[in-house]
């Protein structure tokens, strides 16, 4: 434990922060012996500038620390990815996604809070109907990773991620939007490329999600 607050440690002098970590290295973490968690390497830093860090961590966030790519995910199709089934619907769509991030995206989100999973198809909405009936038909799970993003619960200052923010309820254009995005697919391989343009949206926030 002493190495885990040698590591937070920042030099600073009077007001000035030295050797602020630049680019990735601002998203690195560090792992606590005997337990599967993780945390910012560099947590324990004076108020005055961890909103600094924050914006510098966000800057370097990625849109594969958030989704999965349309190539990752084609390619997990022809290897036939085991999927998870037991736990509430988030939870498993989470853990299934999280399978497909690489070792780096899935310790950033371990370690930094305000990344909540999201259904592009929405699971019980009525305005979703369609689209559900789309996955139904080509025999593809809501809770596939390829039908989800994680993005951010709020719009605080010291949340790192990006994208249109997951609280509320989603809004009936949303769900339109997804649909008329996805009505003429006849292949999983299409659902993945269509689907991954929504998901760029959604990241870039263009595309509105909750009811205003």
């Amino acid at each position: 434990m002493g190495r885990f607050y040698e590591i937070q440690r920042i030099k600073i002098n009077e007001s000035e922060l030295i050797n602020l970590p630049k680019g990735r290295e601002s998203l690195k973490v560090i792992k606590v012996s005997g337990i599967e968690k993780y945390f910012p390497a560099y947590g324990s830093i004076v108020n005055s500038v961890k909103s600094q860090l924050d914006k510098e961590r966000k800057k370097n966030i990625k849109p594969q620390d958030q989704y999965a790519s349309a190539e990752v995910l084609l390619k997990a199709q022809r290897e036939t990815l085991s999927l998870s089934k037991s736990g509430n619907d988030k939870n498993i769509l989470r853990n299934n996604l999280m399978k497909l991030l690489d070792e780096e995206s899935r310790r950033i989100l371990n370690a930094f809070g305000g990344a909540e999973i999201h259904h592009i198809v929405e699971l019980y909405d009525e305005s979703a109907k369609e689209s559900r009936n789309i996955f139904k038909k080509l025999k593809v799970g809501l809770n596939d990773p390829i039908n989800g993003i994680f993005l951010p619960e709020n719009n605080n200052e010291d949340n790192i991620f990006h994208g249109s923010i997951h609280s509320g309820k989603h809004s009936g254009e949303y769900s339109a939007f997804v649909y008329e995005t996805i009505k003429n697919v006849s292949s999983v391989e299409e659902l993945i490329v269509e689907l991954d343009k929504i998901k760029e949206q959604l990241w870039t926030s263009s595309l509105p999600l909750n009811k205003k």
